[in-house]
């Protein structure tokens, strides 16, 4: 009987050192920074950081997030003067949210068409913003360890 209890609980024992394993292997694996940087393979992180770069008027940030097939036909010059004037580019305006459209993907590609909304600040005395829709598509290419957006007209 004596024997029975001991062999009872060496399984128990082995039991709560299992649990004990898989909980602090759940921990250390959570707190990983590796682990935490797995969201990037997710294209709408692109599409954040562009709306990020835009709304901070970080033209730089802007042109490196484009893909390498545009940043060979444009260099960084010609891209930082075309953005002059660029309506969505205007003082005080921000991009306030987005909610996507349309996700295709193939292979490193991903084409997403997203519903920005656009925030126009108001003039006058009682300068509340006015807020727009506006409808982009975005295409994206995983590459250099991120996406990389572009984006044209919807269609």
């Amino acid at each position: 009987m004596e024997e029975k209890k001991v062999k009872q609980i060496k399984w128990l024992m082995a039991g709560i050192i299992i649990l004990l394993f898989i909980a602090g292997s759940a921990i250390v694996i959570l707190n990983n920074k590796n682990i935490t940087s797995l969201p990037t393979m997710d294209p709408e992180t692109g599409i954040q950081r562009w709306i990020s770069a835009v709304n901070t008027r970080d033209y730089h940030h802007l042109y490196t997030l484009a893909p390498d097939t545009i940043r060979q036909q444009v260099d960084e010059a010609t891209f930082m003067q075309a953005q002059e004037g660029n309506p969505l580019l205007s003082s005080g305006n921000k991009i306030t949210s987005y909610q996507v459209l349309n996700r295709t993907f193939v292979g490193n590609n991903a084409t997403i068409t997203a519903q920005l909304m656009l925030a126009i600040p108001g003039e006058g005395s009682g300068n509340l913003s006015k807020k727009f829709p506006l409808y982009i598509k975005f295409l994206e290419t995983f590459e250099h360890g991120g996406w990389k957006v572009w984006t044209t007209e919807p269609g």
